[in-house]
């Protein structure tokens, strides 16, 4: 089941990841990925935002924490 729908309106999720384009260590994380895995990615902040927008969430501007990006999404 999605997280949309086990949350009640106002819910808040947060999404701890390297967000592509902001910074030196999500793009050296992006080549690890590339290089070490047959599929894995790294994604944009717009892409992140598409698809929580999708699933019925707003989001917050990215914040950056201990070299890590968090996108905090309530949904609607």
């Amino acid at each position: 089941m999605a997280a949309a729908q086990e949350l009640q309106q106002g819910g808040q999720i947060v999404i701890n990841d390297m967000i592509r384009g902001t910074g030196v260590w999500p793009a050296i994380f992006g080549v690890n990925m590339l290089i070490n895995t047959v599929s894995g990615g790294t994604w944009t902040y717009d892409q992140y935002k598409t698809w929580l927008a999708d699933a019925g969430f707003s989001t917050a501007p990215w914040q950056e924490i201990g070299g890590r990006q968090l996108i905090k999404a309530t949904r609607q």
